[in-house]
């Protein structure tokens, strides 16, 4: 997942991408390394916020 990449290209923290899906830091953290899964339904949310396609965020 090229979560990361288009978080630091539009700009966006860990912590401000955690508080807009109401997770902790640490968990975030720990799903973009991918040490833990996001779930469907964040990653919905993600697509919304980073405002990317699914191909361009799963690629």
């Amino acid at each position: 997942m090229k979560i990361k990449e288009y978080r630091i290209i539009k700009g966006f923290t860990q912590h401000e991408m955690a508080n807009l899906l109401n997770i902790s830091q640490k968990t975030y953290s720990a799903k973009e390394t991918g040490k833990r899964k996001f779930t469907i339904e964040e990653i919905k949310e993600i697509k919304k916020i980073l405002q990317v396609s699914y191909d361009e965020l799963l690629d």
